[in-house]
């Protein structure tokens, strides 16, 4: 049995390719193994999976009918083996200690997942930043911990806080014990504007130890290409169907938890809400389509009595304006307030 299955969905990423795997097969950690889900690339992508598998022993490789990114892990869990499974995205790259000092401090802590720090690598200028870290020290967290430290901090931070979470929801952060993630598969990033969370709060229901480690051991590659930084008219109504699900998904927690919990979920949808907004207007949308966009936003938020449930007197100044901006339905303003943020 491997020590790790490491699951690379490849879908249209032939000139990413050979550095994500270059940087897979040189793992110091050896007893891996790594699964390649072609998606139905319509690139080089399909050839290229066949010859790695040729040359190296560790490499299992799937071919399937698109679905995109969540189906394509779900293949890739189908088949692994090994003690811990990874999800890496094809046009990233890793450190070639990732998985070997991940994979310790599991065994050192006995822990179901372990979660690292991760760089950005910006293609267009080809220089790597560090993402913000929500600790610049090793910790472990146990039993009810990591619900109400963990989990609930990965949804969102507290309304005080500046940033939208504490702890990012990406899976690619992360190894996860094989037996707590049987049975639990992801779903489509075309049905949900986020799978990961989604399956994050699945799987930290069942986990009793986790681990964060200081160190940065994933290249995240920031592509200006991808849907994130597109036009997509439906934003707002998946942002909404993503908080819905997530409350229903969570609702025996928050009953057995107090107010916070919900107040949290508020902070998650609204955090959807504006980066929606903003992407949008990056992507140069029309100003009919914002908004539209932006008095859906208004009206739904108006529906869930938001602003008599959230503590918008504690917000940073910044959340306040924004927030008073959605409650008087002042698009222009916004509109401005996103442009000159930009």
């Amino acid at each position: 049995m491997p020590k790790v299955s490491i699951i690379v969905p490849i879908y249209n990423v032939e000139k990413y390719l050979d550095r994500c795997m270059q940087s897979l097969l040189n793992q110091t950690l050896k007893d891996i193994e790594i699964i390649m889900v072609d998606d139905k690339s319509p690139d080089n992508c399909p050839k290229l999976c066949d010859e790695y598998a040729k040359h190296d022993s560790r490499i299992k490789v799937i071919h399937k009918k698109n679905g995109g990114l969540g189906f394509a892990r779900n293949s890739g869990i189908e088949i692994a083996t090994g003690d811990y499974i990874a999800f890496i995205d094809s046009d990233d790259f890793v450190d070639e200690t990732m998985f070997e000092i991940m994979y310790n401090k599991a065994q050192k802590e006995n822990s179901e997942i372990v979660y690292c720090n991760n760089y950005v690598y910006h293609s267009e200028s080809k220089s790597v930043t560090k993402s913000n870290a929500p600790l610049n020290y090793d910790k472990t967290f146990k039993g009810r911990d990591v619900i109400e430290e963990v989990l609930k901090n990965m949804i969102a931070s507290s309304p005080n806080d500046s940033s939208d979470r504490k702890y990012y929801m990406s899976v690619w952060r992360g190894i996860f014990k094989k037996e707590i993630v049987d049975g639990i598969r992801f779903v489509s990033e075309r049905e949900y504007l986020s799978e990961d969370i989604l399956y994050q709060v699945k799987v930290l229901q069942r986990a009793n130890t986790v681990t964060m480690i200081n160190d940065y051991l994933y290249y995240y590659r920031e592509n200006l290409s991808s849907l994130t930084h597109k036009y997509r008219k439906d934003r707002i109504q998946k942002s909404i169907i993503l908080y819905e699900y997530l409350t229903n998904e969570l609702k025996d927690i928050i009953a057995e938890s107090n107010e916070d919990w919900s107040i949290r979920l508020l902070k998650f949808l609204y955090g959807y809400f504006r980066f929606s907004l903003f992407s949008n207007i990056a992507a140069k949308a029309s100003i009919d389509n914002l908004k539209h966009d932006f008095n859906y936003c208004c009206n739904y938020f108006n529906t869930i009595s938001f602003y008599s449930k959230y503590p918008v007197n504690v917000l940073p100044y910044k959340h306040k304006l924004i927030l008073f901006l959605f409650k008087h339905n002042m698009f222009y303003c916004f509109y401005l307030l996103a442009k000159i943020a930009k």
